[in-house]
């Protein structure tokens, strides 16, 4: 009989470690696999829990790596934004310009740009990603993962997100050396057009649609169909899960609310890309309160969880009008705790209708059959250029909603409170355009059950490298690329 398969797993970031832990994934896996894990440690609760899945855990050791390897790096995702040039990469551009606010600052960024382009193209990026890949095998932390994989000995190694890895990227290089295929999970949708280069280049990468994956073709051209698996997305899983659900009673009586007057659901967004935000809620708020009391809309806020600011403390002290969702996240590592998801399964379950910036919420939003509305007017009387909040409707990932009319965009905020009302008076008037948008864009994330489908697609890439005999020589050379 052939040995069991052995299957190493990355999780450089909290919001990884909700994908795989709290879907199910990594029983699935241990169900077919040794499991070997390597994470990052956000509380000892979740480590205990994560221990208990796995044959050998190991922490991912915060490590930054040398000026040189991290200069190369920007350098590589300086050159790759601007050979995709895309709406997010222009923003991006023109953002850093101005956060370069000394003449040190200025000349330095000027100095980045200048050297990056001179590797701009596809063919030149690739020699920086060799200079790259050189500078990692010269981490501190290369001969530490070099003992962990030659205990391990995986089959395969997957990285649960590719864009959070900077302090495992000398694990992946010993993994590359000694002949491990590497697979990786596209963590978002607007990773590809809105992030950098994807570091190092893998033999496996695991796509949310078709959509996302046709874009990861003409992004990196070198990729072959053979190489990418449409798994969905794990994150929206526990939209489905039955056990997480409240009644709409006892949700609002859990936050004070009237269970018979609708409810409007506010998703905040990043601080830094949308600045001043709580002036838009407060003016929704007033919005609101022009309508009779007894009928009125009332407006539930969830503040974005990485959002560390404070900015909305002082509006929710003197506003009893609205109410909050408490966000339940491990600050370290951004890691969302379990009883985080019921708290948001059921705010989006139970609103009557969903606004935000831009938001994947406004995906989730679909999922529970919400109408959507976007905010597309900044915060008034505010410079907050080169930011725009219409910007973002323009971004390669997000415009194909708004062009299919899945979700509507209020462009001026004397707009907004027609459009709340007519929105929560015909809240099927888009329900053709939100399943059009789910169907073309999101399937089979929209449907559910993406953990254990996306952890048997694991396994089979596993097993196709599956071997007896360890050819990879630790050490010595590297054995060949599979």
């Amino acid at each position: 009989m052939s040995r069991k398969l052995r299957l190493a797993v990355l999780l450089p970031r909290g919001e990884a470690i909700r994908n795989v832990l709290y879907t199910g994934m990594l029983d699935h896996l241990r169900a077919e696999c040794d499991l070997y894990i390597a994470s990052v440690k956000p509380c000892q609760s979740i480590w205990n829990l994560m221990e208990s899945k796995a044959c050998s855990l190991i922490e991912i050791r915060p490590n930054r790596g040398s000026y040189g390897e991290r200069l190369t790096t920007e350098l590589i995702h300086i050159a790759h934004g601007r050979h995709v040039w895309s709406v997010a990469a222009r923003d991006r551009w023109a953002r850093r310009s101005a956060e370069a606010q000394s003449l040190s600052g200025k000349i330095k960024l000027a100095g980045k740009r200048a050297l990056a382009a001179a590797f701009g193209g596809e063919n030149r990026i690739r020699l920086l990603e060799d200079v790259e890949s050189r500078l990692v095998r010269l981490n501190d932390d290369y001969a530490y993962w070099k003992s962990v994989i030659n205990d391990w000995r995986p089959d395969l190694l997957f990285n649960a997100s590719h864009v959070h890895g900077v302090s495992s990227r000398a694990l992946l290089a010993v993994a590359r050396d000694v002949g491990i295929p590497l697979a990786a999970f596209i963590f978002s949708w607007d990773n590809l057009t809105s992030q950098g280069r994807i570091l190092p280049s893998y033999d496996y990468y695991f796509v949310w649609s078709e959509w996302i994956a046709e874009q990861l073709f003409s992004l990196y051209p070198r990729i072959r169909r053979d190489q990418v698996v449409v798994s969905g997305t794990p994150q929206f899983d526990v939209h489905f899960l039955p056990e997480l659900r409240w009644s709409r009673y006892e949700f609002c009586k859990k936050l004070g609310l009237d269970p018979g007057r609708p409810i409007v659901l506010y998703t905040t967004g990043m601080p830094n890309h949308m600045p001043f935000e709580e002036e838009i809620v407060e003016g929704i708020a007033d919005k609101l309160a022009q309508l009779p009391a007894q009928t009125a809309p009332q407006l539930l806020v969830r503040v974005y969880a990485k959002d560390r600011t404070g900015r909305f403390d002082r509006l929710f002290s003197y506003r009893p009008d609205i109410a909050r969702v408490p966000t339940v996240w491990e600050q370290k590592y951004l890691t969302p705790l379990p009883e985080d998801n019921a708290w948001y399964v059921n705010a989006l379950a139970h609103c009557d209708v969903g606004i935000n910036v831009a938001s994947t919420v406004s995906v989730e939003l679909m999922i529970h059959g919400k109408p959507v509305i976007n905010i597309g007017y900044d915060p008034s009387g505010r410079r907050i250029d080169p930011i725009s909040y219409a910007r973002y409707y323009s971004y390669d990932h997000y415009e194909p909603l708004v062009k299919i009319g899945a979700v509507e965009v209020v462009w001026k905020p004397e707009d907004l409170l027609s459009t709340l009302v007519n929105t929560l008076q015909r809240p099927l008037e888009r329900s053709d355009q939100r399943r059009i948008a789910l169907e073309r864009l999101f399937w089979p994330s929209a449907k559910g059950g993406v953990a254990p489908r996306m952890a048997k697609s694991i396994v089979e890439c596993a097993r196709r490298f599956s071997r007896d005999d360890y050819s990879g020589c630790l050490g010595g050379p590297a054995s060949k690329r599979w």
